[in-house]
């Protein structure tokens, strides 16, 4: 399993959480991910340097809280000097990325529980079920414009206890998950379609191009159509 296998794994298990995708320059990205599990919660960034891994590292609060994950992070940071073949420069990447996630996630088996901390574990079998379905629906509807009032009704919960599981569940509120969602939907469907703007605007819940389009800017920095030409170079 290589490293964006381990990833999309970890995302589709509900480990992590993607939130962004930032290019500082034509060579340079960094996509940032949201912990939902483990004692260590927070944001981590993977940095990219020609579609490659260079660096991995995490918030401060998580950095300072485990000085492991800092020395795996110094340890990426110089390996570039010491490790001439790139081939074998490519597994130590791999490898120390993998012990970094691996480390960050640590704590999350279905019976553990953190010192004190109450994590996701404690949340009752009922209402986790609920939430587990609700972000189902959520994946699976990106194109329903519903509010969280109607949302919650269908799910048998009130508005206020909805948010309030989910948040505590996925450490991110429901208006950001489905943001996201819609995101991941709209770029798949931009890679991967020849669906034009408007019908892909309506998938994810727009009523025309315009509106999805200052949207998609905004939660990504790029437009659709920098997007696609990107797609179709590769």
């Amino acid at each position: 399993m290589d490293l964006d296998e381990a990833i999309d794994l970890l995302i589709k298990n509900k480990y992590l959480f993607w939130v962004s995708e930032n290019h500082t320059d034509s060579e340079f990205s960094i996509i940032r991910y949201k912990v939902l599990r483990g004692e260590h919660r927070g944001m981590i960034q993977i940095h990219y340097r020609s579609g490659k891994v260079f660096m991995i590292d995490a918030d401060a609060e998580m950095m300072e809280k485990n000085s492991d994950l800092s020395g795996i992070s110094r340890n990426l940071s110089g390996c570039g000097r010491t490790i001439k073949d790139e081939l074998l420069r490519e597994l130590f990447i791999q490898g120390n990325v993998m012990e970094f996630l691996a480390r960050v996630l640590n704590g999350s088996s279905e019976d553990e529980s953190v010192g004190e901390k109450t994590v996701i574990r404690s949340i009752p079998k009922y209402d986790r079920e609920v939430v587990d379905r609700f972000i189902r629906y959520l994946e699976e509807n990106p194109d329903d414009n519903s509010n969280i009032r109607e949302l919650a009704q269908q799910f048998a919960m009130s508005a206020g206890k909805l948010q309030n599981l989910f948040h505590y569940y996925t450490g991110i509120t429901v208006k950001d998950y489905r943001d996201r969602v819609r995101i991941e939907k709209a770029i798949h469907l931009l890679r991967e379609t020849d669906l034009p703007l408007f019908a892909i605007a309506k998938e994810v819940g727009f009523r025309n191009s315009s509106s999805f389009s200052v949207f998609f800017k905004n939660n990504t920095g790029k437009t659709p159509g920098e997007i696609r030409t990107a797609a179709a170079y590769q």
